[in-house]
């Protein structure tokens, strides 16, 4: 992971404790899927981060919203970051 993608998970864990009092890198859930067991957000609430990082980074991330990576932090860093640099 670049030192790029690990800025972007970063700021989005730092959105998550604030919104969400979830510390995902804290807890080891890079991985986990958003919506699952282990971190349970609802759908609403990742639209708030949607809004947020799309805010951050000056990046649209409509299309990438099907891409199953999205919705864990290690995937959504890496969309971002790709976006970034493309």
């Amino acid at each position: 992971m670049n030192a790029q993608t690990q800025t972007i998970r970063t700021f989005v864990n730092a959105l998550f404790v604030d919104k969400f009092d979830i510390n995902l890198l804290e807890k080891g859930l890079g991985q986990e899927n958003f919506f699952g067991k282990r971190i349970k957000i609802y759908a609403c609430d990742l639209v708030y981060v949607f809004f947020e990082v799309e805010k951050k980074f000056s990046v649209s991330l409509e299309k990438d919203v099907q891409d199953p990576s999205f919705y864990t932090l290690d995937g959504l860093a890496e969309i971002i970051g790709n976006r970034l640099a493309g």
